[in-house]
């Protein structure tokens, strides 16, 4: 039996337990941690209670998706808020996104989850089998499940009458990151199992199940994580009742704007048929949330229907053989579907081709979430393989390029992996083109935790300036940005992306007097300078929302398409950059001036980012400000082939306040990119220690300069020495005199180069490196040369001379 835990002991446990938080939970601000309940009915008002830090000036939600709105909201205290919130009579079921909007910034994405059903809460002891709660049908559980706890719900139900269960428990997660991997199970009274439901292609770790009653009587619903884990944290929404739970639709998708008849698979009632009128333009996400309908009750959760602008071709059965494969006269790109209805169950469709055409066929199980585990080839009309995939992209559906060999025909062939059939397996193969597009996201800026820094929320009178990533699929082009429907007071500032850039920054500036306020709205892009191409895109963010053991693994996302951007309370300081007056040199670099002021009292460290770097340019990735400290230096250094052009930077500034972490920037600061005045080379010179050598560069004029230039040899070695030398213009050649001492390091040193100054204007200089990678050889000293010893007189072999008398005879002397 499971005891309730007061809400503060509940929120100590989530630190102390194996839960896993993500890294920089607190750096958003607001810090919107829960929200109970987790859902509520169509058609109703819900209190809720949002917890969380740093909330005291709650001002509204923000919602993702229409059918909520809030009745009232009131902050409590710095860490509760309370909302009642009116839930439409069309509010889509299932997960609705949203943010909680305070004066002082915008909360992280957090879901809450609409139903059909009226919410029943779970009431202890209900642990045993004989202590089951007994609860009507067509009703939505709201519990939680402690450690090796069991939780069990007794129904009745007349024979033949459908009994479904599905439950909402991972994907609730999100707030605290809780992997609640539930399992459901019905029995009978006596504890009999008819049906168990751990993960579902369907749902991914989710549990539901499906079944007609055997008879009259009693049935229990047991609910429990699969490893008996748990705490007040692990929490759950089960629906149950009688209605109808399709696993599969087919076909899997349909042409934008066209009404299809679907069938709805795998419910223990049979197919359901049902006509769709798809919207004229996919989402974000490219599905259709459709729901199922029978006997007057609708499935609590839809079954997703890819929504592309390709025509489908549908299998035609028997197409189990190259000679039976279902053939069609539609030109590629189109869609393959189909039903791996049996095991060992492989289809064949048959398709004409031109020379040289190229295609992508991406096979679709786990992505139109049914059981399949693809396996996919394009053959030749003889069945000759010519390109194969089994998983791709992470995840076990397949992808493939193809190009077309010859004019002729060719055949795609579909099996599971491990040969599995069945009634809910549904594939679906589309074949597009190589046809351009534009996508935009943005860069994560913590491991782990992709929704830091994604609410562009500027201060007033201050700034807010993100990077915006570019996604150019088959062309090459300029892009410009637009962000409609801003906030009062709110202005959006960025330049043309040049085609060399795969990334940008984009900025949004608050005037002083803007009203505290936010919206969410889309950041658009569109290619420019170019009158044969009208492409357009969007930015998009995968929401990561619950990650788990092992390694923090993603078990949990969701894709939206729309960006919040807000004004907020004034911030306690600003960062600016001052312009530079001279630009940054290839292979240079340039100190530029960042300057901060601080409201009276505010004495936190200031962390100084720049967000974007030109192509060729790098610096630091920051530099901090002490309390005593306006401004600092933030050096930029350009490559050699830095892109010569000027450019626009920004830097983003960080400081801890009571509210919490709060972000400012810069504004958009011109950063111009010149090429340099000499190239050079430096000769290879070797020297003895403690001697002088000359060293020669030769050099080449790029581009002229005005007046007297200074070039230091510098790289040398210790106690190595050698004078600036001035040049002008167009001259070719230096020799610098290089004086070493005893101690100067012996061997070769291969980092010698040389600085260029020259002078600018306003007594201001511009400096860039030449002549990398000179080298000096020293050596040690030579031995002196020792002179030669004279030899001793060889008395026997001297020679006498011809005129010797016996006096002077060398022999006769010897011999007295």
């Amino acid at each position: 039996m499971k005891t309730r835990t007061p809400i503060l002991l509940s929120a100590l446990l989530l630190f102390t337990s194996s839960f896993i938080l993500h890294p920089s939970s607190f750096a958003a601000s607001p810090d919107l941690r829960d929200i109970l309940p987790r859902g509520g009915q169509r058609s109703t008002e819900v209190k809720v209670t949002l917890t969380g830090n740093f909330l005291g000036d709650a001002q509204e939600i923000l919602y993702y998706q229409p059918g909520l709105a809030t009745k009232s909201l009131k902050a409590v205290d710095e860490k509760k808020v309370e909302a009642v919130l009116t839930i439409a009579p069309d509010a889509k079921f299932g997960e609705h996104m949203l943010r909680l909007r305070t004066a002082s910034g915008v909360s992280y994405i957090r879901t809450f989850w609409v139903g059909p059903f009226p919410s029943v809460a779970e009431v202890e002891p209900n642990t045993e089998l004989s202590e089951a709660q007994e609860i009507g049908l067509n009703v939505t559980v709201e519990g939680y499940a402690n450690n090796e706890d069991v939780d069990y719900f007794k129904i009745n139900a007349k024979k033949g009458q459908r009994i479904s269960v599905e439950t909402e428990a991972l994907r609730l997660g999100a707030p605290l990151n809780i992997t609640f991997d539930p399992y459901i199970a019905l029995l009978l009274e006596d504890g009999t199992t008819l049906a168990v439901s751990d993960d579902t292609a369907l749902h991914r770790q989710d549990a539901a199940l499906s079944i007609l009653a055997p008879k009259d009587g009693t049935y229990i619903v047991e609910i429990r994580d699969s490893a008996y884990r748990g705490s007040t944290a692990y929490r759950y929404r089960t629906h149950i009742g009688t209605f109808p739970r399709p696993t599969a639709v087919y076909p899997a998708g349909a042409k934008a704007g066209s009404e299809t008849e679907f069938t709805f698979l795998g419910d223990p009632k049979g197919p359901v048929k049902q006509k769709i009128k798809l919207p004229a333009k996919a989402d974000v996400t490219e599905f259709h949330s459709a729901i199922v309908t029978q006997d007057g009750q609708s499935a609590p959760s839809a079954n997703r229907i890819r929504v592309t602008a390709l025509d489908n071709v549908l299998e035609v059965e028997p197409n189990d053989e190259l000679d039976k494969a279902t053939s069609t006269d539609l030109p590629l790109p189109v869609a393959f579907n189909g039903i791996l209805e049996k095991e060992g169950d492989t289809d064949y469709f048959r398709f004409k081709g031109t020379k040289g055409q190229k295609f992508r066929f991406r096979a679709k199980g786990h992505g139109i979430y049914t059981p399949v585990d693809t396996t996919l080839a394009v053959l030749d009309a003889k069945g000759k393989q010519l390109a194969y995939s089994d998983d791709a992209d992470g995840s076990s559906d397949s992808r493939l390029d193809f190009t077309v060999p010859a004019d002729g025909e060719y055949l795609v062939r579909v099996y599971d992996m491990l040969k599995r059939g069945g009634p809910d397996f549904v594939y679906r193969v589309e074949a597009t083109a190589f046809d351009p597009k534009l996508a935009l996201t943005m860069p994560e800026q913590s491991r782990r935790n992709n929704q830091l820094l994604k609410a562009m929320v500027a201060h007033q009178g201050g700034r807010f300036a993100a990077v915006v990533n570019i996604s150019r699929q088959n062309f090459r082009g300029d892009v410009a940005f637009e962000v409609p429907n801003l906030p009062p007071g709110i202005t959006f500032k960025a330049d043309i992306a040049p085609a060399s850039v795969s990334n940008f920054p984009v900025l949004f500036e608050a005037a002083p007097d803007a009203p505290i306020g936010g919206v969410l709205t889309q950041l658009k892009a569109k290619v420019v300078n170019d009158e044969k191409l009208k492409l357009d895109g969007l930015y998009t963010q995968q929401v990561d929302l619950v990650r788990g053991n092992p390694n923090q693994t993603l078990y949990y996302t969701s894709d939206n398409d729309q960006i919040p951007v807000a004004v907020a309370e004034k911030a306690p300081y600003t960062v600016a950059i001052e312009i530079p007056k001279t630009p940054i040199l290839r292979n240079g670099t340039l100190a530029l001036k960042i300057k901060t002021t601080r409201d009276e009292g505010f004495e936190s460290d200031i962390i100084v980012r720049n967000l974007w770097r030109p192509p060729g340019i790098s610096c630091n990735s920051y530099v901090r400000l002490k309390k005593d400290q306006p401004e600092v230096d933030y050096v930029f250094t350009a490559n050699g082939s830095a892109e010569l052009r000027e450019w626009k930077i920004v830097v983003r500034a960080e400081a801890s306040t009571p509210k919490g972490t709060v972000y400012v920037a810069s504004d958009l600061t011109p950063l111009t990119v010149a090429d340099s005045f000499v190239s050079g080379k430096i000769d290879l010179a070797t020297v003895e220690q403690g001697s002088e050598v000359k060293l020669t560069c030769k050099l080449e004029q790029i581009r002229d300069f005005e007046g007297k230039a200074k070039v230091e040899l510098l790289g040398l070695p210790a106690k190595a020495t050698a004078e600036p030398i001035e040049i002008t213009k167009g001259q070719e050649e230096i020799t610098f005199a290089v004086k070493t001492d005893p101690g100067t390091p012996k061997g070769q040193h291969k980092n010698l180069y040389c600085m260029l100054t020259v002078p600018g204007k306003e007594n201001l200089s511009m400096t860039h490196q030449l002549a990398k990678g000179g080298i000096l050889r020293v050596d040690p000293p030579a031995a002196p040369k020792q002179a030669a010893k004279p030899s001793a007189p060889n008395l026997q072999s001297r020679a006498k001379p011809a005129n010797a008398s016996p006096a002077t005879d060398p022999e006769k002397v010897a011999a007295k």
